[in-house]
Protein backbone atom coordinates (compact mmCIF):
# COMPACT_ATOMS: atom_id res chain seq x y z
CA UNK A 1 0.00 0.00 0.00
CA UNK A 2 2.56 2.08 0.75
CA UNK A 3 4.86 2.06 -2.10
CA UNK A 4 1.78 2.36 -4.43
CA UNK A 5 1.75 5.18 -3.06
CA UNK A 6 4.62 6.54 -3.38
CA UNK A 7 4.81 5.28 -7.14
CA UNK A 8 1.42 7.48 -7.58
CA UNK A 9 3.35 10.51 -6.49
CA UNK A 10 6.65 10.00 -7.66
CA UNK A 11 4.57 9.56 -11.26
CA UNK A 12 2.82 13.07 -10.14
CA UNK A 13 6.22 14.80 -9.64
CA UNK A 14 7.61 13.35 -12.42
CA UNK A 15 4.59 13.78 -14.64
CA UNK A 16 3.90 11.01 -16.90
CA UNK A 17 3.58 12.25 -20.18
CA UNK A 18 6.61 14.32 -20.19
CA UNK A 19 8.82 11.01 -18.37
CA UNK A 20 7.42 9.29 -21.11
CA UNK A 21 8.23 11.50 -23.63
CA UNK A 22 11.77 11.86 -22.31
CA UNK A 23 12.46 7.79 -22.25
CA UNK A 24 11.70 8.15 -26.05
CA UNK A 25 13.79 10.91 -27.28
CA UNK A 26 16.84 8.99 -24.90
CA UNK A 27 15.74 5.67 -26.88
CA UNK A 28 15.98 7.60 -30.57
CA UNK A 29 18.91 9.39 -29.45
CA UNK A 30 20.91 5.82 -28.94
CA UNK A 31 19.49 4.73 -32.23
CA UNK A 32 20.35 7.64 -34.38
CA UNK A 33 23.75 7.56 -32.94
CA UNK A 34 24.21 4.22 -33.80
CA UNK A 35 23.07 4.58 -36.95
CA UNK A 36 25.47 7.35 -37.61
CA UNK A 37 28.13 4.86 -37.05
CA UNK A 38 26.72 2.32 -38.91
CA UNK A 39 25.44 -0.57 -36.63
CA UNK A 40 22.81 -1.34 -34.57
CA UNK A 41 22.42 -1.33 -30.96
CA UNK A 42 23.48 -4.20 -29.31
CA UNK A 43 20.76 -5.68 -27.45
CA UNK A 44 22.46 -8.18 -25.41
CA UNK A 45 22.31 -8.24 -21.61
CA UNK A 46 25.36 -5.24 -20.92
CA UNK A 47 23.30 -3.46 -24.01
CA UNK A 48 20.08 -3.70 -22.56
CA UNK A 49 21.74 -3.23 -18.74
CA UNK A 50 23.29 0.44 -20.25
CA UNK A 51 20.02 1.12 -21.55
CA UNK A 52 17.87 0.62 -18.31
CA UNK A 53 20.63 2.43 -16.36
CA UNK A 54 20.79 5.23 -19.00
CA UNK A 55 17.09 5.25 -18.31
CA UNK A 56 17.19 5.84 -14.53
CA UNK A 57 19.41 8.28 -14.51
CA UNK A 58 17.51 10.56 -16.75
CA UNK A 59 14.29 9.79 -15.05
CA UNK A 60 16.59 10.92 -11.65
CA UNK A 61 17.81 14.29 -13.15
CA UNK A 62 14.37 15.22 -14.11
CA UNK A 63 12.72 14.02 -11.09
CA UNK A 64 14.68 15.84 -8.97
CA UNK A 65 14.35 19.23 -11.56
CA UNK A 66 10.43 18.76 -11.60
CA UNK A 67 10.52 18.28 -7.82
CA UNK A 68 12.59 21.20 -6.85
CA UNK A 69 10.44 23.18 -9.29
CA UNK A 70 6.79 22.05 -7.96
CA UNK A 71 8.90 22.70 -4.24
CA UNK A 72 9.88 26.40 -5.53
CA UNK A 73 6.79 27.25 -7.05
CA UNK A 74 4.40 25.91 -4.75
CA UNK A 75 3.04 29.39 -3.21
CA UNK A 76 2.96 31.00 -7.26
CA UNK A 77 1.05 27.70 -8.35
CA UNK A 78 -1.22 27.91 -5.44
CA UNK A 79 -2.29 31.14 -7.05
CA UNK A 80 -1.93 30.61 -10.85
CA UNK A 81 -2.97 27.05 -10.58
CA UNK A 82 -5.29 26.36 -7.89
CA UNK A 83 -6.70 22.58 -8.20
CA UNK A 84 -4.49 20.34 -10.66
CA UNK A 85 -4.86 17.28 -8.85
CA UNK A 86 -2.11 16.56 -11.07
CA UNK A 87 0.64 17.72 -8.75
CA UNK A 88 0.67 15.71 -5.53
CA UNK A 89 2.70 18.80 -3.55
CA UNK A 90 -0.03 21.33 -4.58
CA UNK A 91 -2.68 18.97 -4.30
CA UNK A 92 -1.43 17.84 -0.56
CA UNK A 93 -0.92 14.56 -1.49
CA UNK A 94 2.37 14.53 -0.73
CA UNK A 95 4.24 16.79 2.34
CA UNK A 96 7.03 19.45 1.63
CA UNK A 97 8.87 17.00 3.93
CA UNK A 98 8.77 14.61 1.48
CA UNK A 99 9.41 16.16 -1.55
CA UNK A 100 12.61 17.37 -0.26
CA UNK A 101 13.46 13.19 0.80
CA UNK A 102 12.73 12.95 -3.14
CA UNK A 103 14.93 16.08 -4.00
CA UNK A 104 17.90 14.46 -1.65
CA UNK A 105 17.56 11.15 -2.61
CA UNK A 106 17.31 11.83 -6.62
CA UNK A 107 20.06 14.31 -6.58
Amino acid sequence: MYLKKLLQNLLGLARLRTSLLIVFIYILGIVSIAADYGSAPKLDFQGVLKLILGVFVMMTCYLNAAALNDLADLDIDRVNIKNDSERPLLAGKISKKSTIAIISFSA
